[in-house]
Formats: structure tokens, sequence, C-alpha cells
């Protein structure tokens, strides 16, 4: 077989896939937009689509809760984080009443502030992670649902069969 052929081969095999599961209404992700029935979609506007299967929607939530959280952890840590530098600034600068050049005690508040805002951070990027996994998943089953609402078969299998030209593999899909 030429190039040329496979290529149309592969072509022709391309273009009979996504007619045959093109006309289902399918979620698909693409970077952090969504595409359903041809139109985009941010993951905040998928609520109605997805209340249309259940255990995805439960999913989608889940995943849209997390997100918010993460959102709200990391700006708290970037104000500890802000607040805590300029506590350090502040409270470093300040001269303390002893006769020796000891640092003054209070900057471990400052400090202290700096470190809660960068383990803030953390977990705000931990839960950013879970929730976007989470979104995920809900494509998945949103799209399992479409698969077994419109009775598309998901099982493939290889076994050895009589056939028409003798005896042969026979794939089903």
């Amino acid at each position: 077989m030429t190039i040329h052929m496979k290529f149309i081969l592969s072509l022709l095999l391309v273009l009979f896939f996504f007619n045959g599961f093109g006309q289902a209404d399918f979620l698909a992700k693409n970077g952090s937009n969504y595409f359903y029935k041809g139109k985009g979609y941010k993951y905040k506007e998928l609520t109605p689509i997805y209340k249309q299967h259940e255990p995805a929607y439960k999913m989608y939530m889940e995943g849209v809760g997390l997100r918010k959280k993460a959102s709200r952890n990391g700006l708290n840590g970037l104000y500890l984080i802000g607040g805590g530098a300029l506590a350090v600034y502040a409270l470093s600068s300040l001269p303390i009443l002893s006769l020796d050049d000891s640092p003054n005690p209070y900057t471990s508040i400052g400090v202290i502030a700096v470190l809660g805002g960068y383990v803030l951070e953390i977990i705000a990027l931990i839960q950013r992670f879970k929730g976007d996994s989470k979104l995920r998943k809900a494509v998945d089953i949103f799209n399992l649902g479409v698969i077994e609402k419109h009775g598309y078969k998901q099982e493939t299998s290889l076994h050895l069969n009589q056939t028409s030209n003798g005896i042969g593999l026979v794939f089903s899909f």
C-alpha cells in the first residue's frame, strides 16, 4: 500500500468515525473551553447541560466547589504573604528597648504569616488540580451517559469465527 492510499484510507476512517458519532450530544473539553452541540462554553456555564445527567452533575458540582475553594484560599494566601512581609519589614525596623543588638522578637509574627500564606497557596493549588480532575471526570461520565442513552455499543471483541470467506478473526465494535 502506498503512502497516499494509507492517507486516504485513514482519512475515510476518521470521517466515518466523526459522521457516526458526531450526531450524538457529546461534551468535549479543549483546554479551558467546553464544546456541546457545536457551541463553546466555560466551565461555569455548564450547569444546565449537566442537569441532564445526575451522576455527571454531582461530579461537576464537586469540581466547581473545589475550584471556588481554591480561588478563596489562593486569595487569602496572597493577603497573608503580603501582610506578613509588610509586618516583617515594619517590625524589624522598630527599635527595641534592650541593651544588646538582638533582633526584634515580634518579627516572627510576620514570618509566621508569610509561611501561613505559602501553605494556603499550596492548598489552593492542590484544590485547583482536584477540581480540574473532577471536571474532566464529569465530562467522561456525561459522555458515557450519552452513549448509554443512544444505545451505542461500548464493548469491542475479537474472536475466531466463521465468515463468508472461511474461518477468520472477527472484530466486533
